[in-house]
């Protein structure tokens, strides 16, 4: 119903994550959205990214280094979400072998 009808329907929570843990095109990663912000966390360095996906929808400012304590909110609700995931096997992409 939300996807058909947005201004007619709501989604039950406030925070939405996203786990892609594999190798595919980029690096395995992780994001979060609440309300109009969205973090990824990269797992082969810990790199944090933040965005304001009201003024930049595509992703393009990352707002890390400017808004430090919204950033540190989200990594800490991404930090609990994290713990319910498997961790990363760097083994794992020499498995995979070359995209």
């Amino acid at each position: 119903a939300l996807l058909r009808n947005p201004t007619a329907a709501s989604l039950p929570r406030d925070t939405l994550y996203w786990h892609l843990p594999h190798y595919h095109h980029s690096t395995p990663a992780s994001s979060l959205r609440r309300g109009d912000w969205k973090l990824i966390e990269f797992f082969e360095d810990s790199a944090l990214e933040l965005y304001d996906l009201a003024a930049d929808p595509a992703d393009k400012n990352n707002l890390a280094a400017r808004e430090p304590g919204r950033m540190q909110e989200l990594a800490t609700l991404f930090a609990k979400w994290n713990a319910l995931n498997p961790p990363l096997d760097p083994a794992h992409r020499a498995k995979e072998g070359p995209e």
